[in-house]
């Protein structure tokens, strides 16, 4: 008898190590996704701000036979460059907007849209003297706030250094923080214990602060960049404080131009406290090969990482998960219309460990759509599945490997808030929600959960 309760007699005398519940891997893990999210609604945002005349003056189509059949028509020839913006053939689109500044010089609309097009093409000087042009003439309030934003816009960019900085501060509520297996049940030496009240499935909410200062320089000839940046980030749990987070993070990143690859190499260094202690610091080195066609691009990618981490009362054992990460992937993306850019991406990642058995390969497909709704607004959605394999079996919860399966489904909606006053251009507001289920050979790690977030950051631009 005393024989048959020896596992639960053991686990009550010896508790389970912190890292075992899956909690303290998926919460540092989150946090990279996080950054990475927030990278690519900056992403959305500027793209939606340069992309906002376009899709809303994009119209029903005019093709180019009727074109062909009334030449001097300036209206129907506007129509037809909107179309082809909305295409986003802006080659053909620019051809046609000089036609009709042609025909008729002070065709007012014709011009905004000719101005924002060498704009979006990377024309600044011609797009400069464009908007000055339309400066110069009687044009209503609201285009001539439009105009003077514009111009902001291209001196702005048309600075060899920029200093920028970003706060942003939110909540996100997870119903299961704690990563608790769906099953209600965890092994130990192979034997299913169940799980008390405290470590069933317990949501939580989380109130979230970010900051990031950065700077970059473009050099004279080539195009060739060179940027730094620094960064904050805060997660303050409302029950399950041990699971805290704050990261100090910095970060240099180049680009270089050739004629027939951009080369983007980085470095990246993260210091990161759980419960107010240290718990990992990471050094991570990056390159990413990268060529536009067009409308299409295709990258590569490889990373190397040296994490260390240490003790901690959260985490007893947490020195075993110190050692190498190789990450590797490659991908391509598509403009489709004005309003669509899907990217299909693949990556193979390499975790080594102290202990083998928190060492793993993982395998990640990602599909991501990143649409632009108009005013500003855009929409990002992306569904990823990874595969795990771990390099050796944890006998303390089960003689076999583990191995694992996750599918990941994330939609974040950006509003930018200008619509309430000018001086709120530079604020936007993303609500995001995330589904993870997580499928395993071990009824340990099988779980799901349901995150809803909201973020308000304001970020400022200044050319030096």
């Amino acid at each position: 008898m005393i024989i048959r309760f020896l596992p639960i007699l053991i686990l009550l005398a010896a508790p389970l190590r912190a890292e075992n519940t899956n909690i303290l891997p998926a919460r540092t893990q989150d946090l990279e996704r996080e950054k990475a999210v927030q990278t690519e609604a900056d992403k959305a945002a500027e793209e939606a701000r340069k992309r906002e005349v376009f899709v809303s003056t994009a119209g029903a189509d005019v093709t180019y036979e009727a074109v062909l059949a009334d030449p001097d028509n300036v209206n129907l020839n506007y129509r037809y460059a909107r179309a082809q913006v909305k295409k986003g053939n802006l080659r053909g689109a620019i051809s046609t907007l000089e036609r009709i500044l042609m025909i008729k010089p002070d065709a007012t609309q014709a011009r905004l849209l000719y101005a924002i097009v060498l704009m979006r093409t990377g024309d600044l000087d011609e797009a400069e003297r464009e908007f000055k042009t339309l400066q110069s003439k009687e044009v209503p309030y609201e285009l001539r706030a439009e105009l003077n934003s514009q111009l902001r816009q291209i001196r702005r960019r048309t600075q060899k250094t920029r200093l920028s900085a970003m706060f942003g501060a939110g909540m996100d509520y997870n119903d299961n923080q704690n990563s608790a297996p769906a099953s209600g049940q965890r092994l130990f030496g192979d034997v299913p214990i169940t799980l008390d009240s405290a470590s069933t499935r317990r949501g939580d909410f989380a109130k979230v602060m970010l900051a990031n200062v950065g700077l970059a320089h473009d050099f004279a000839k080539g195009g060739h960049q060179l940027a730094g940046s620094v960064g904050y980030y805060r997660a303050e749990q409302s029950t399950q404080k041990e699971l805290n987070l704050q990261n100090y993070s910095a970060g240099l990143a180049g680009l270089v131009k050739t004629p027939w690859v951009d080369l983007s190499p980085s470095y990246d260094f993260n210091h990161l406290l759980l419960a107010q202690t240290t718990y990992l610091r990471s050094h991570t080195v990056g390159l990413r090969l990268s060529r536009e066609f067009g409308r299409a691009a295709v990258f590569a990618e490889t990373a190397y990482a040296d994490q260390r981490y240490n003790r901690t009362e959260v985490a007893p054992a947490g020195d075993q998960r110190t050692g190498n990460m190789y990450q590797g992937g490659a991908g391509g993306s598509l403009v489709i219309g004005s309003r669509n850019r899907l990217t299909l991406s693949y990556s193979h990642v390499e975790q080594g460990a102290a202990e083998l058995f928190d060492a793993y390969r993982r395998e990640t497909v990602a599909l991501e759509d990143a649409c632009i709704l108009g005013l500003g607004q855009f929409l990002l959605f992306s569904v990823s599945g990874n595969f795990d394999r771990y390099l050796a079996p944890e006998t303390a919860i089960s003689a076999n490997y583990r191995h694992d399966q996750g599918l990941r489904a994330r939609a974040t909606y950006g509003l930018p808030l200008g619509f309430i006053a000018r001086p709120l251009d530079n604020a936007m507001l993303n609500f995001t929600y995330e589904y993870y289920q997580a499928f395993s050979n071990l009824t340990n790690y099988s779980y799901t959960n349901n995150k809803a977030s909201t973020l308000l950051t304001y970020k400022w631009n200044v050319g030096l």
